[in-house]
């Protein structure tokens, strides 16, 4: 009886021992030519048995968490989530709810990163904090110095810049160690083989070694450099003079920029790293250039319903702070009318963090969200 009232419940379900090549000959003929044209996905020949619409069928059946956990860790299933017949199972933002709210700032959260099950938030009151995101305790590692801008790790040791020009030193576990004094306002920082990149107001970038040692300045830029970042071999500046450098290290000594790139007609913001192209935003427009540094394509914010504000990658989408509203846009750039926005900050979103999961926003109105399913 048991096995009878199953058969009615899921007689929409589609039985392998039913299925009928002749029906789905003209269907499966082309979604597997979409789909299976990739010479990565030929060699797993066991999925490929399957008829795609079963394949549907027996995802729809499977908790999102367990999707993600396929997605993350099989690279044959991670190119197959990528056809746009898939794509919904997957990453859907409207599967995103706020999970929990980390109180404790009482002014704009200016930087915000995640090192395993550990978040780390500062705010320009000068409070530094450290939240345990299993079970949501936290406690103050610095407080006194108001203008915190911006801070980065290397191994155990936090680096600290301030809106007055000084970059602290201090233990992960203590509190103020060693400080040195820059040239102007630290917008920015960065951490690439043991050394310490800065980004001033200025346009200027200093090098450290680890014991805050200056071993060189690098003058390129125009005007302030509000973000770096890591693309394959290669550190990438984004400035207010609308350009993007990008350096090649040849030595600890010597570092060149490789190339520059100049479609951004406003000052840049962030930058992200998906699908192996770059990704840079602007108030107007996110751009995305391949490695030769050729702009491949220029998505208008009126596309999306409004520019972008510290854009992330997060699994298939770009996400990022709404730069006129408070909201968290996510938006999937292969797929027309994608975007989804998501709705709880009372202020503007300065800062986004993801992890494997779940991801993280603050801003100006001194509060931590945590997104998950």
């Amino acid at each position: 009886n048991n096995n009878n009232n199953n058969n009615n419940n899921n007689s929409n379900i589609v039985k392998y021992s039913q299925y009928n090549p002749k029906k789905f000959e003209k269907k499966e003929t082309i979604a597997m030519k979409i789909m299976f044209d990739n010479p990565i996905l030929q060699e797993n020949s066991q999925l490929l048995c399957l008829p795609i619409e079963i394949l549907l069928i027996i995802f729809n059946f499977i908790l999102l968490r367990d999707i993600l956990n396929l997605y993350l860790s099989c690279k044959y299933l991670a190119t197959l989530f990528h056809n746009p017949l898939f794509t919904h199972l997957i990453y859907d933002a409207s599967n995103y709810s706020p999970r929990y709210c980390y109180i404790g700032h009482s002014s704009t959260i200016s930087c915000l990163q995640i090192r395993d099950n550990t978040l780390y938030s500062s705010s320009l009151d000068g409070q530094l904090r450290v939240w345990d995101t299993r079970t949501k305790e936290h406690k103050l590692l610095l407080s006194g110095k108001p203008g915190i801008n911006c801070f980065e790790f290397i191994q155990n040791f936090l680096y600290i810049g301030f809106y007055n020009g000084e970059i602290y030193r201090c233990a992960t576990h203590s509190t103020k160690e060693k400080s040195i004094l820059a040239d102007a306002e630290v917008l920015s920082l960065f951490s690439f083989n043991n050394q310490l990149w800065s980004g001033c107001s200025n346009g200027k970038i200093s090098i450290f070694s680890k014991s805050l040692k200056l071993q060189k300045q690098l003058n390129e830029h125009k005007w302030k450099v509000h973000c770096f970042l890591l693309w394959f071999d290669y550190i990438c500046s984004g400035s207010a003079d609308c350009t993007i450098k990008i350096w090649k290290q040849i030595d600890s000594q010597e570092i060149i920029v490789h190339k520059e790139l100049k479609q951004h007609k406003f000052a840049i913001n962030s930058m992200t790293n998906f699908e192996n192209n770059l990704w840079s935003s602007s108030k107007n427009e996110i751009i995305c250039w391949s490695i030769n540094g050729d702009c491949l394509r220029i998505v208008n914010v009126d596309e999306i319903g409004g520019g972008l504000f510290n854009i992330k990658a997060f699994g298939l989408n770009l996400i990022g702070g709404a730069a006129n509203s408070t909201d968290i846009i996510i938006f999937r750039p292969n797929i027309v009318n994608s975007t989804t926005f998501l709705k709880s900050h009372l202020g503007s979103i300065l800062n986004i963090v993801c992890n494997r999961y779940c991801f993280y926003s603050a801003g100006s109105d001194c509060i931590i969200i945590e997104w998950g399913i």
